[in-house]
């Protein structure tokens, strides 16, 4: 590290000024014994013990010992993390104030100030050494923090590097909720799993700069459930990328509104929690609060659960059933044509003896029949089509009427010149 200095020797003591409500911390007694400055990107830094829980930082003062230009005011939190860095250019060599109060910054504990030497041949920051108090450090461009007295630099002198910080006690932060919403009632699981929203309004106020408000569901003892979002306990580092469970509000007060959804898969009694957080910028809780609640979750009834099931189930087996009957009956009704039925001819009609000469007429033979050759029916003989099926029928040749005459006592058809009838055996005379 190139350092330059200019030795000026003056005398010091530790110095703090309260005004009403806002403190100005000083470790230097106010009169510049020696001018350094840092290469480019490096820092020289000041840690304070603000006298309250948690300060609000106002301002920060540097001493220009020479070459005033351009450079950065850097705050850095306990755990020298960066949470201000803003540019400032000093004018001549004297204090120089750059103020930061728009910037809302709140630390818990202590805290560091810094320039950082942004130009080339930058400006020289005023060194007081009597009775240094061991905090100034110097920061490297790669981030390695080395106590003044132990850089080899200045011969292992200590000093005191000439920044101050305006502060005051900062408001303390504070969360509420309100507008809790869940189910009151108990809710059904439906093929073994429900969901249920919960909504929730978190009031906020005194939220630092670079400071985080968390909310969300908070997992308790008993029950067991799943979230969307995920719970967003326990806070940590590890949350600030997760915008459904973390916000960074533009305002250090107002209101946000949270909604999320639970998941069970077990009937029972949950206890459950919301909770609201608000961090500083390096996730120390400054403020908690939490809301509890419960939610019953129960067996839908059987019926209800499943007698759509069961009433589609009846009907479908009723719709098999009466298809199997129609069938059935179909099939039945083509079997096996029943069994041809024979017609036997008309009695003979007895006739009274002859009285005289005169023969009396034979009598009208009955029409003869047949059986339908597609489905069994009896018809006459003549029929060209079926009166049941409609099937169309073979029909005989016409009779031989010629050469024929009829028995006087059966009136069977027999050739004209028998003697004797063939059926009956009658004499023909």
């Amino acid at each position: 590290m190139v350092l330059m200095f200019v030795l000026v020797l003056q005398s010091s003591q530790l110095l703090a000024l309260a005004a009403e409500e806002t403190t100005e911390l000083a470790y230097d007694d106010g009169t510049v014994d020696e001018g350094w400055r840092a290469r480019v990107g490096a820092d020289m830094a000041v840690r304070f013990s603000p006298p309250f829980e948690q300060t609000s930082i106002l301002a920060l003062k540097y001493y220009i010992h020479s070459r005033p230009t351009s450079f950065s005011a850097v705050i850095f939190d306990s755990d020298r993390k960066v949470i201000l860095e803003k540019p400032a250019t000093a004018t001549s060599a004297e204090w120089l104030t750059v103020d930061v109060s728009n910037e809302k910054v709140v630390v818990k504990g202590e805290f560091y100030a810094a320039m950082k030497t942004t130009v080339t041949n930058g400006t020289y920051l005023g060194t007081d050494y009597t009775n240094p108090h061991g905090r100034s450090f110097w920061v490297t461009t790669q981030g390695a923090w080395t106590a003044y007295k132990d850089d080899p630099s200045d011969n292992g002198r200590d000093a005191d590097f000439m920044i101050r910080a305006v502060v005051q006690t900062a408001v303390q932060p504070q969360t509420t909720i309100t507008n809790l919403q869940y189910p009151t009632q108990a809710v059904e699981l439906q093929n073994g799993v429900t969901q249920v929203t919960v909504t929730f309004d978190v009031g906020y106020s005194g939220l630092p700069s670079g400071g985080y408000l968390v909310f969300g569901p908070t997992k308790r003892s008993t029950g067991s459930a799943t979230s969307t979002p995920d719970p967003c306990m326990p806070l940590g580092e590890e949350h600030k990328n997760e915008a459904t469970c973390v916000t960074v509000p533009s305002s250090s007060s107002g209101t946000e509104s949270a909604s999320f959804i639970l998941t069970f898969n077990s009937t029972g009694q949950y206890a459950l929690a919301v909770s609201a957080v608000i961090e500083d910028a390096s996730f120390n809780i400054l403020s908690r609060t939490e809301s509890d609640y419960t939610i019953s979750v129960v067996e839908k009834p059987f019926l209800e659960a499943y007698g759509l099931y069961i009433a589609a189930g009846v009907a479908a087996l009723v719709v098999v059933i009466v298809a199997v009957l129609l069938m059935m009956r179909r099939r039945g009704g083509r079997a096996a044509a029943p069994a041809p039925v024979t017609i036997p001819p008309a009695a003979p009609i007895p006739t009274a003896a002859p009285v005289g000469p005169t023969v009396a007429p034979p009598p009208t033979p009955a029409l003869p029949g047949k059986f339908c050759i597609n489905c069994g029916a009896s018809i006459l003989a003549t029929t060209k089509f079926c009166r049941e099926c409609g099937s169309q029928q073979p029909v005989p040749s016409p009779p031989d009427v010629l050469g024929t005459k009829f028995c006087k006592v059966c009136a069977a058809k027999i050739p004209s010149d028998s003697k004797f009838c063939e059926k009956c055996g009658a004499e023909l005379t």
